[in-house]
């Protein structure tokens, strides 16, 4: 665990503030003081209530004068739509909408603040060429650098990448502003809609969980974890650069269901056939690990159990 205290009265930005990774990032800068404001379409999270500025709107129509009157230091873009199986023909305008259309409009008036000195934007490892790890057999995980080719498999992959371009180009006119590209592969975490948080749910209800691609593998990095990355990102000083956000290990579906089996008993399984590709995708975090000397503390166990715990509250306090 980092010191903290180096973020102490920094002005923060962050655009999600109220998503997954968001809820845990801002409850980190709460606890050492920081001043921030937090952009969401979401309900303000009541552990936010008197301690952030909180704006719930949607921040395609935020106001620059609302930006260059808290003087912000620092931008963190963490919102963004996603669609968690399937892209839908209803994506189409969301993706457009809330991802590219969101993002060139907050890069646009954030960098009209001079007070602006770091950006962060949670990019997604879907921007590198699927050709890479998505197979018709199942085979050793490919291990994705930053440097791997590109060639976004969908929607939300695309956006990310054209996102990504559009700060580059931002990097070679505001010098001054340090940037970097945090490509998050696998996220989980509590009250997610990702595919361990949803099985979880259906699981306590004692519901049948429908399994895509069992024989799949992916880099499952825990919302605590890509939190403390970004964290660790905020005091690094480079013109723009992309790093990986993910656990280095990529884990197959059908370990996580011998894990599921050890919390639940007789787990009823629907095996959804198909022509799906076989995913094994894992992330290079040569440089999470050296440079940032990021100690990620959620193995795929700990954080199932942590889920567990967290759902099962949920339900009993909902009832």
């Amino acid at each position: 665990m980092q010191n903290l205290n180096k973020f102490k009265n920094k002005n923060i930005f962050i655009s999600g503030g109220a998503g997954i990774i968001g809820k845990h990032l801002v409850q980190k800068l709460i606890d050492v003081n920081a001043n921030l404001l937090v952009g969401d379409i979401k309900k303000c999270p009541k552990n936010f209530i008197g301690k952030v500025k909180y704006l719930r709107k949607d921040l395609n129509t935020l106001k620059i004068k609302e930006l260059k009157s808290f003087k912000p230091d620092v931008f963190i873009h963490l919102a963004a739509t996603y669609e968690r199986t399937q892209e839908t023909k209803e994506f189409f305008e969301n993706n457009f909408h809330n991802n590219i259309k969101l993002s060139n409009y907050l890069i646009t008036i954030v960098s009209k603040v001079k007070s602006i000195k770091k950006i962060i934007f949670a990019s997604s490892y879907l921007v590198y060429s699927s050709d890479l790890y998505l197979n018709k057999k199942s085979k050793k995980p490919y291990k994705l650098h930053e440097t791997s080719s590109l060639n976004p498999r969908n929607l939300i992959g695309a956006a990310k990448l054209y996102h990504e371009s559009e700060l580059k180009f931002l990097s070679n006119f505001r010098p001054d502003i340090s940037i970097t590209s945090a490509r998050i592969f696998r996220g989980y975490g509590l009250g997610s809609r990702d595919i361990i948080s949803r099985w979880i749910r259906d699981l306590i209800k004692r519901k049948v969980i429908n399994i895509y691609g069992i024989s799949s593998s992916f880099d499952f990095i825990y919302c605590k974890d890509t939190a403390e990355s970004i964290l660790k990102m905020i005091n690094l000083s480079h013109k723009f650069k992309i790093i990986n956000v993910g656990f280095g290990q990529s884990t197959k579906i059908n370990d996580i269901l011998k894990i599921l089996n050890l919390e639940f008993k007789n787990i009823k399984k629907n095996k959804v056939s198909g022509n799906q590709l076989i995913e094994n995708s894992c992330a290079d975090i040569s440089f999470t690990k050296k440079k940032m000397k990021l100690n990620l503390r959620y193995s795929i166990k700990k954080g199932i159990r942590e889920i567990i715990e967290y759902e099962k509250k949920r339900i009993k306090y909902s009832n």
